[in-house]
């Protein structure tokens, strides 16, 4: 690292004129950075870079900037400046931080890159290329906030990061793609827009191939740019579909819980009547009971089911589910999910729990589970109200 004191010996009176003149106020700390991180520039040439920044860059931000430019050396970074505001004019020092930043710390040999590629595919002005960038994110430049989270996460905004964008327009530098395939899947090149909505959930499994030459990244990016085509769907709610992608890549439906904690996400009453041992039916007698209409409880009429305790309604729930799943519903159920509707499953699965029935015997460990499930903003983007073993 470059010793600011031997730097200052070298032409101190022109470097502090520097100083004086583009950052007032800087931090000794800051000074050293920017010094270091500008090497092998000479006195002039750190002049001439600043310069064309200076003055609708804050001052103290040249250091940031010429962090994110790195591993571009001083002269490197000092010829990639004007080449943005040759290819970016009229952009000005600020607007170039902000498309910077709007990386993410992709590496500066990176961000030329995109940039030539940017140029050469027709972005060949500030607003084309910044429009470019931000259309990429998901339509904006901003990284703090829900801005900065990926689309695949909780009201996540962000479509591609900035490595993610350089990856597309080096794969466009090496490949015969035009600008409207950006948007496309690495490799395979298949456009999301108008495929159909199955086929893009497939295409947000990792385990799935579209082209022999993705790789992990490429991956990433198809999910990206497959998830943000299913939140365009019409009816789609985006913070629930968003909810199911991050468990299992929406493949397959998330674990259940005991009727309790499910009952915490919906304000359902599970835990309360069909739960021996917990709530108002807490014994087999009040169980009949309200079969029966008898003894001031919640009406059931001719019918009551519930589980034998609290460890049974999640074994129950996750094996009505699982068959479900295994049965192929689980496309069916995700479709009515992420529009905020409700989906009925009723399978025939063990369960340990008790079926009462009006004027009848009790029958124990019923041969099946009611559990209907509707989507929301909870955990896997669905919860489940109310549900009971069954005959």
């Amino acid at each position: 690292m470059l010793d600011i004191a031997t730097k200052l010996k070298v032409n101190g009176t022109k470097l502090d004129a520097f100083v004086r003149k583009y950052v007032p106020g800087i931090t000794a700390k800051l000074l050293l950075q920017l010094v270091n991180n500008l090497a092998p520039l000479t006195d002039t040439g750190i002049n001439d870079f600043v310069a064309l920044l200076h003055p609708s860059l804050a001052h103290d931000k040249v250091v940031d900037l010429t962090e994110k430019l790195l591993p571009l050396d001083g002269t490197q970074q000092k010829a990639f400046i004007p080449k943005l505001q040759t290819a970016i004019d009229p952009l000005v020092g600020k607007q170039i931080a902000e498309l910077v930043n709007a990386m993410e710390g992709t590496p500066g040999d990176k961000m030329d890159t995109m940039v030539t590629q940017f140029t050469a595919l027709g972005d060949n002005t500030g607003k084309k290329i910044a429009k470019r960038v931000s259309d990429m994110r998901g339509g904006n430049l901003k990284t703090t906030g829900n801005s900065g989270k990926d689309i695949t996460e909780l009201q996540g905004e962000r479509l591609l990061t900035g490595d993610e964008i350089a990856i597309r327009a080096d794969q466009v530098t090496t490949g015969t793609l035009t600008s409207a395939d950006l948007m496309k899947y690495p490799h395979s090149n298949i456009d999301p827009v108008g495929r159909d909505e199955d086929l893009l959930w497939k295409d947000c499994d990792p385990a799935v191939s579209r082209h022999v030459d993705e790789k992990a990244p490429d991956l990433e990016i198809r999910k990206k740019l497959a998830f943000n085509q299913i939140c365009k769907i019409g009816g789609v709610d985006k913070e629930v579909a968003q909810q199911v992608v991050m468990e299992n890549d929406g493949q397959k439906p998330r674990d259940m819980d005991d009727a309790s904690t499910e009952d915490g996400r919906s304000g359902g009453h599970t835990s309360d009547r069909h739960v021996i041992g917990s709530g108002q039916i807490n014994t087999l007698t009040k169980l009949q009971n309200r079969a029966d209409g008898v003894g001031g409880l919640p009406p059931c009429p001719g019918r009551a089911g519930a589980y034998a305790n609290m460890g049974a309604s999640k074994t129950g729930m996750q094996n009505a589910m699982k068959s479900a799943y295994n049965a192929n519903l689980w496309p069916d159920i995700r479709k009515q999910l992420i529009r905020k509707l409700e989906y009925d499953i009723r399978r025939n699965v063990t369960v340990s729990g008790h079926v009462a029935r009006n004027a009848q015997p009790m029958r124990n460990n019923p041969s099946g589970v009611y559990l209907p499930v509707k989507g929301e903003n909870v955990k896997g983007g669905f919860s489940t109200f109310h549900n009971w073993p069954e005959l």
